[in-house]
């Protein structure tokens, strides 16, 4: 709740003053974040796909859907039907916490070690994560590093105030 007290307190005034918009229905919000999880040892041992679903459910505190292929690659060893990762939609009030829990433990990690990758396009964020299990919900339970890929859906189509919106939340931009 944090963040979303920020964002109308602090940020919907700074974007009226600093970008001078008539309508307050102009500025930008985080619509919803998809986190999407996919990994080689899924693909290898589908059983252990619990312990994913169980560190993800723990940081977001919903259930992810687990995604299935939907035909066979014989170069990358893929039947049809075989569990291959974890998708995950916040919306609404989820979004702020995680997006608080994760710019302020998640993102400072991302900036020291440079083992992110950013695509900013207007209307959404992609953040690529090396290791997603650094929150204190998890307690160093889990050894394994989990690559993730965040995408953040803005709801205004302006670039500009798309970088305004993530710079007042501090998000790193490129």
């Amino acid at each position: 709740m944090k963040l979303k007290s920020w964002y109308n307190n602090v940020l919907k005034v700074d974007f009226i003053y600093k970008v001078n918009l008539t309508n307050s229905y102009k500025i930008p919000t985080i619509k919803k974040v998809c986190i999407n999880i996919c990994s080689k040892f899924i693909i290898e041992y589908p059983k252990r796909i619990f312990y994913y679903i169980t560190a993800i459910k723990l940081v977001t505190n919903t259930n992810p859907k687990i995604c299935k292929s939907e035909k066979s690659i014989s170069s990358l060893k893929l039947r049809k039907g075989m569990i291959i990762g974890l998708k995950l939609s916040l919306k609404n009030v989820f979004v702020y916490d995680f997006m608080y829990l994760f710019i302020m433990l998640i993102i400072p990690n991302l900036k020291s070690s440079n083992k992110y990758n950013i695509e900013n396009k207007g209307k959404c964020m992609s953040i690529g994560v090396d290791n997603l299990l650094q929150y204190p919900q998890l307690d160093n339970k889990f050894t394994k590093n989990v690559k993730a890929v965040v995408n953040l859906n803005i709801t205004n189509t302006n670039i500009t105030l798309s970088k305004i919106l993530l710079s007042g939340m501090q998000l790193p931009q490129k």
